[in-house]
């Protein structure tokens, strides 16, 4: 019988990798930010894989299922949210070095108001 739990990871982690690759693919992100989400992407795909790794990992917690459903399912919610965040500050860390980069071409080659006496 297929968990919940595991369609749900693995649905979740085939997103996380196939989103890494568009914005890699559209150049919105950065080779760190693509590596980490894709590896996060892929240890979930296979932790979902296998339902008996859930359950030995709920044992070794010692919770019982309601417990692990009221706590796995904000876990999940909470890391799509880091990603959504995480891709975002890239995008804007990627913003301001272009703006830097602009601002310091324009004065570095604005010619010189001040005449020279």
């Amino acid at each position: 019988m297929v968990e919940v739990y595991s369609v749900i990871g693995f649905m979740v982690g085939v997103l996380f990798i196939s989103i890494s690759l568009l914005r890699l693919k559209k150049q919105n992100i950065t080779q760190g930010v693509f590596t980490l989400w894709i590896i996060i992407g892929t240890t979930l795909i296979i932790i979902a894989s296998f339902p008996l790794a859930i359950f030995t990992i709920q044992r070794l917690i010692g919770t019982q299922f309601v417990l692990s459903a009221v706590f796995g399912i904000p876990i999940v919610i909470l890391t799509i949210l880091v990603f959504h965040l995480h891709l975002k500050v890239d995008a804007l860390n990627k913003d301001i070095v272009k703006l830097i980069s602009k601002l310091a071409v324009k004065e570095y080659f604005q010619p010189s108001d001040k005449k020279e006496e």
